[in-house]
């Protein structure tokens, strides 16, 4: 059975930001800006296989053109010519939207990949797209999955930001805060009342425990709080994972990837 690879065109030209799209970084290196981040171990994989699912190619030969940034509607102007070159060649744009928004994006003849996204309202176009994560079980467990012993009654688990006093003021003020953090608060609140089953939960007082600092990352403390994270995630039969700001759940993979069942809250 013959492998065919999928031929995509794009170029450095088009671009109008730092950070470029992860399905270029086997053949253009990591995007700079992330060099430091300490999730970039997020793509190692990729970037050693990536030539084995794609390949670039000139505009005439290829299969899609990709947008090779994210997305932003302010930048149009600028991503037009790429779009304008696609239509010429009558060649398929792809767009990735990896992004708590569900603005829409309304240029013709795309494929659309994002995060967040809701089933009402979705196009014939757009498709889920799954959140880039690290290996938890390489990363933390040397590779080796812990398999839980089955009990009467199930654990379920969950590390993580609910909402604080801040957001019970900004309720009562009538300050839109996210839905995400009231629907965590009561998934936590029912399964804490819910004699069935056994719960182990680390309730942090923000996002990512604190670690982010006006937009940057936090590295010595990283390590240690997202060893406690993994740590949680293993602690259970199931992981609680309901929605953050965007309508998707990053947890909901992690939980995957470490052989736990996502109890998923579906809205």
């Amino acid at each position: 059975m013959v492998n065919k690879k999928i031929k995509i065109y794009s170029d450095r030209k088009y671009l109008t930001q730092e950070e470029y799209e992860p399905i270029f970084f086997p053949f253009w290196g990591k995007s700079p800006k992330g060099l430091d981040n300490q999730l970039n171990c997020n793509f190692n994989d990729y970037i050693k296989n990536g030539h084995l699912y794609f390949e670039m190619v000139s505009i005439e030969d290829c299969d899609f053109v990709v947008l090779p940034e994210k997305f932003k509607k302010n930048k149009l102007p600028l991503i037009q010519p790429l779009i304008d070159l696609a239509e010429k060649h009558s060649k398929p744009l792809i767009i990735f939207f990896a992004d708590d928004s569900e603005e829409k994006i309304n240029i013709k003849n795309s494929y659309i990949f994002r995060t967040s996204l809701y089933g009402k309202n979705r196009d014939t176009n757009e498709f889920a797209l799954p959140t880039w994560n690290e290996d938890l079980l390489s990363e933390y467990c040397n590779g080796e999955l812990n398999i839980r012993k089955k009990t009467i009654k199930p654990t379920v688990s969950y590390c993580g930001y609910t909402k604080n006093w801040k957001d019970i003021i900004k309720g009562l003020l009538g300050v839109d805060y996210g839905i995400w953090r009231s629907l965590r608060y009561k998934a936590v609140d029912y399964i804490k009342k819910d004699k069935r089953v056994n719960f182990n939960f680390v309730i942090r007082n923000d996002f990512w425990a604190g670690m982010y600092k006006n937009g940057i990352l936090d590295s010595k403390a990283f390590r240690g709080v997202r060893k406690e994270y993994v740590g949680n995630l293993l602690s259970g039969d199931y992981a609680l994972s309901v929605r953050g700001k965007g309508n998707y759940s990053i947890r909901f993979y992690e939980a995957l990837s470490l052989g736990r069942i996502p109890l998923f809250i579906d809205t």
